[in-house]
């Protein structure tokens, strides 16, 4: 789901609020998922999803157009 998509849903939820408003709302929201990710932290909005971050290790893969092997770097991650 798009941030527009869901807004559009929570203004069908929320009919005597005005589209820009809840337009803010999720913006707001989003915003401070993003900060708490940023710090580190976890950050959970019960019945609507958890939040975390996931370091993996780098990786060999191969591109299936060309055969040719690359190295994945997954972001957020600075081991190789």
């Amino acid at each position: 789901m798009t941030k527009s998509e869901l807004t559009a849903v929570l203004n069908k939820k929320l009919p005597t609020h005005q589209y820009l408003n809840v337009e803010s709302s999720v913006n707001c929201m989003l915003e401070q998922i993003a900060n708490t990710l940023e710090s580190g932290e976890r950050s959970e909005i019960r019945d609507f999803g958890s939040f975390d971050i996931h370091y993996r290790p780098a990786r060999l893969d191969r591109n299936p157009k060309t055969s040719e092997v690359v190295m994945l770097i997954c972001s957020g991650s600075n081991k190789i």
